[in-house]
């Protein structure tokens, strides 16, 4: 007789998309994390040129880890503690926002349209 409801909760919420489209968001995250991460190693705009410069910190304010979390917390819409400092990074995080936009509407429009279906058959 007892079941356990927020495991259904869960496992309603995720059938809204599809197992590959979760998948391919997710893999997103992972790209972005790995861009962000070379573009300021790279770049001469970076928080390492920086640290270099002015002889303050290490330089390391936008390692992997540091990368990952933003990519995460902008996938959740909280955001980082540190953003790109590059021209490119900040190009990218934009572009990412605006998947990130894309990609709540979608889920949105769908929930929306999950719900109103399962209210007319009944």
């Amino acid at each position: 007789m007892f079941f356990n409801l927020s495991k259904i909760v869960i496992i309603f919420l995720l059938t809204v998309f599809l197992y590959a489209t979760l998948c391919k968001s997710q893999t997103q995250v992972l790209f972005v994390t790995v861009a962000v991460f070379a573009i300021d190693f790279l770049s001469p705009f970076g928080y390492r040129t920086l640290a270099r410069e002015t002889g303050e910190g290490s330089g390391d304010e936008f390692n992997l880890f540091n990368s990952l979390w933003f990519a995460t917390g902008s996938m959740l819409g909280q955001g980082g503690d540190n953003t790109p400092r590059t021209p490119a990074g900040r190009i990218l995080g934009a572009a990412f926002w605006f998947f990130i936009l894309i990609m709540i509407s979608t889920y949105t429009a769908n929930l929306a349209a999950f719900f109103t279906s399962k209210n007319k058959s009944s």
